[in-house]
């Protein structure tokens, strides 16, 4: 429903020209002004509905890890901690390249666009309206002097300029509600920017891992084969001279072949690698250039300092975009309560008109409008809102729940796997010494006849296989000391800026 604040002086700058009443009506215009100010200044700033949103899941952190142990010193980049320089620059050069991540920056523009869109309803709307009319009308009524009837016609014209301005009272504070929401998504936007970065950083130094690997492992059988290829002389000159038997020859040449047949695999597997790695980095496969990793894994970095499980809170940013958006959902509630009470609204306006361009705003005509706005019946749709509302924010405060206890999983997964997989490699560089004796024992015995060339073969084979274990093990250690500083997070994050390309199509810097 609408009521008039005050007397429109309209009907009075139409019924008298004289600059004396428009002078009258400016001064009703801003004496009306005054109360509703007033009542601005009394209602504003009230909410019934207290947003309490808290800080923490539902979910008791854990005084410390189960499997945890004292850590020899703080992670920043923790890719860094691998000491391998071409790897450093892969990331960086990921960070400004991969195509995920300027999407998540395009989204946080985007984020940042809307909180300004939900923002701009606190402020007046002022419009500015211009135009000019014709009226043509026909009155076949009108006598004549003469006392006859006559037809009489008018073309009068008019020309307006006129400013509307709007201003909705923020009584309930249901604006301020969806604006503090909105601003509150552009900051989990922002974590959600850290999060893919975060992610980022590990799908790279994992890759790099795997490339490394393969390369290792091609070095490795280049190795093996060449050791076969002697074997397999040494065997065809003892045949010759009838010392071994054409059984032995053909049993190394077996062996032989079964060692070459692993080269494609690995092959397909460093080249697949490198073309993930490309595309990670932004850049298209085969164009890495001095980014292709070299086939040397490094040792593994000293153990980190754990961050406390309630500290993880903190420094993971997808649990800090979990409890941003949990706060933003509250907000909202308290907008959707907000919207179930009346709304009070401000109109103004001034008009300047003239019937010709030589009379030009010579008559003025302005309005001061207070609309309150109550619903009565909308068939429960305001209040099935609010109930959707609040149960929107049971949900997200489940789901940091759960995003915090797989964060607290994927530490304490890595900290067990990594544990596990030490002990695995003591146990297979044990088994590779054993291997390598029992293989200098059998040559020995079957340089001197006491044993067949079946056990000299065993033992190859045996050796062979465990130094081509170890590598992937090797491997695997240290992509697991990587998941576990990715799972740890860090505050390095807060210290990404957008790369230059994303920055100017967004007009600014995020």
């Amino acid at each position: 429903m609408s009521r008039r604040a005050v007397l429109d002086p309209t009907v009075q700058a139409r019924m008298c020209g004289m600059s004396a009443m428009q002078r009258a009506a400016h001064f009703r215009l801003r004496a009306a002004a005054g109360p509703i100010c007033g009542l601005v200044l009394l209602t504003a700033g009230c909410s019934l509905y207290q947003v309490r949103t808290p800080a923490q899941p539902e979910l008791s952190p854990p005084a410390a890890y189960q499997h945890g142990r004292v850590g020899e010193r703080e992670i920043g980049e923790w890719w860094r901690e691998f000491g391998d320089e071409r790897l450093n620059t892969a990331v960086e050069v990921a960070f400004a390249g991969n195509f995920e991540l300027r999407q998540a920056w395009a989204r946080l523009e985007q984020a940042r666009a809307r909180a300004r869109i939900e923002g701009a309803e606190l402020y007046p709307q002022l419009e500015l309206r211009t135009g000019a009319g014709r009226l043509h009308t026909v009155d076949r009524a009108v006598r004549s002097p003469s006392g006859g009837r006559t037809t009489r016609t008018a073309n009068p014209d008019r020309y307006f300029v006129s400013t509307g301005l709007r201003y909705e009272i923020d009584v309930w504070k249901r604006i301020a509600s969806q604006r503090r929401a909105a601003r509150l998504d552009y900051a989990a936007s922002r974590q959600d920017v850290e999060a893919t970065a975060l992610l980022l950083s590990g799908s790279v130094v994992t890759t790099w891992f795997v490339a490394q690997e393969q390369r290792a492992l091609l070095a490795l059988l280049h190795e093996q084969t060449e050791v076969s290829r002697t074997l397999l002389d040494l065997t065809e000159l003892r045949f010759g001279v009838g010392a071994d038997s054409a059984l032995d020859v053909l049993q190394q040449r077996q062996q032989l072949a079964d060692t070459e047949a692993q080269m494609p695999v690995v092959r397909s597997r460093l080249d697949t690698a490198l073309n993930l790695l490309a595309v990670l980095v932004g850049q298209a496969p085969g164009s890495l250039g001095a980014l292709t990793p070299d086939g040397t894994l490094r040792a593994l970095p000293r153990f980190p300092r754990l961050v406390s499980p309630a500290a993880l809170l903190d420094a993971r940013p997808d649990l800090r975009a979990a409890r941003l958006r949990l706060h933003a959902a509250d907000h909202r509630v308290a907008a959707a309560v907000a919207d179930r009470l009346p709304r009070l609204a401000l109109n103004l306006s001034y008009e300047f008109s003239a019937r010709s361009w030589d009379s030009l705003f010579r008559q003025e005509m302005g309005s001061v409008i207070g609309d309150a706005l109550a619903p009565l019946i909308d068939g429960g749709r305001r209040r099935n809102e609010v109930v959707r509302r609040k149960a929107v924010v049971r949900e997200l405060l489940d789901g940091f729940g759960r995003a915090y206890a797989a964060a607290l999983r994927e530490i304490e997964d890595a900290l067990v796997r990594e544990r596990e997989q030490r002990a695995l490699l003591v146990n297979l560089e044990q088994q590779r010494a054993l291997a390598q004796s029992t293989l200098d024992v059998s040559r020995a015995r079957y340089a001197n006849g006491q044993i067949d060339y079946l056990n000299v073969l065993i033992a190859v084979q045996s050796l062979q296989a465990l130094e081509r274990r170890l590598i992937g093990e090797q491997r695997a250690l240290l992509a697991i000391r990587a998941e576990l500083y990715r799972a740890l997070g860090g505050q390095w994050t807060e210290r990404l800026e957008a790369p230059p390309a994303v920055t100017r199509a967004g007009g600014g810097r995020s």
